[in-house]
Formats: C-alpha cells, structure tokens, sequence
C-alpha cells in the first residue's frame, strides 16, 4: 500500500486551535482515518450513527490526550480564503445536510462542500484526504500542521501515512454498523 506524507510545522496550543478554522483528522493513522471541522473552539462532523454539531474541542482535545488517540489538526489560513462571513454557520449547515456517512458519503462530504464554497480548491477531483491535503499546500492555504500522540511515527517534521480506497471506507462503515461504540 503506498503512502502520503503530511508536513507537521508546528505544536499548537489549545488557545490557538480555539482560534483556528481547520481540518482535522481523527485516528490519523487507521484505515480510513476520520475527518472533521474544527472551528471557533467547537468540532463538527459526520458519523455513521449522526452529525456532531458544535462539541467543544477542549473536551475533544482532553480525551484524544487522555485516550492516547492520534489526531492531526490543519489549520487554514483563513487570509487567503473568500466569503468567510459567518462560516461556523455554512459548516453546521454542510453537516446538518450530509447528516451520516454511508456507503456513498464519506466525512470527507461536508469538508469538501465547505471548501468548495469558500477557497479555490478543485474539489470534484478529491474523493479522499489524501487527494485533498496536497492542493490545500499547493494553493498554500495551510496555515500550520500540528498534532497528538503521533510523535513516534514522525521523522523529520513528517507524518507518512498509509493511502486508502473506497473499499476500506466501505469495510469500515460495515464494521461500524456490527460495532456503533467506532468512529470512521
């Protein structure tokens, strides 16, 4: 199976996450890993089992500490971004729409619609994160890269990470539909 590297620039504290608009990406290094919005010190984003609408990413934040759980945070500079008259706004919307991961949705769907909207990523050509985090570097739209519990597996300031496929997507929603306590 190939690989993606992600840049990790930073540690960031949980002030300046609180502040940020961003990406992140939850049990980073499991097939398929689970992706999300984080923005104004709230998270959102789409399960199998619903929509999480606003969770504080303080309390996210304490418990991926707590539990040990590897989480990648990309922060968007929102500087180089279009239309950000009241995104928190447009996000829960995107989320509230999208609703559920299934077979044909991934978590990645709200993500790319909000992105869609509000910068020049060409998302009709993303069908997972790996596809996407490039274009977000190459448009330079990545503002910082900060993580948890991923320290053993970065080697100079970078993450590798193992691609995936609809089919891995697919097995894990299967696999959440026997086990609901797991997160895709």
């Amino acid at each position: 199976m190939s690989t993606y590297k992600i840049d990790i620039s930073k540690p960031v504290t949980l002030e300046e996450l609180n502040e940020s608009f961003g990406i992140f990406v939850y049990r980073a290094t499991r097939i398929p890993p689970h992706l999300g919005i984080f923005i104004n010190g709230k998270i959102y984003d789409i399960t199998a089992v619903g929509p999480t609408l606003g969770l504080d990413l303080n309390s996210f934040y304490q418990t991926s500490v707590k539990r040990k759980m590897e989480v990648l945070f990309i922060g968007l500079d929102e500087v180089k971004m279009n239309n950000l008259y009241n995104l928190e706004n447009r996000v829960e919307a995107s989320v509230r729409k999208h609703e559920m991961v299934s077979e044909l949705k991934s978590c990645l769907a709200p993500i790319l619609e909000v992105l869609d909207e509000i910068c020049t990523v060409k998302t009709n050509t993303v069908h997972f994160f790996f596809d996407l985090y490039p274009q977000l570097k190459e448009k330079q739209l990545v503002k910082f890269t900060s993580q948890l519990g991923l320290e053993a597996k970065i080697k100079d300031n970078v993450l590798a990470l193992k691609k995936y496929t609809q089919e891995d997507i697919k097995n894990c929603i299967a696999a959440l539909d026997r086990k609901t306590n797991l997160v895709c």
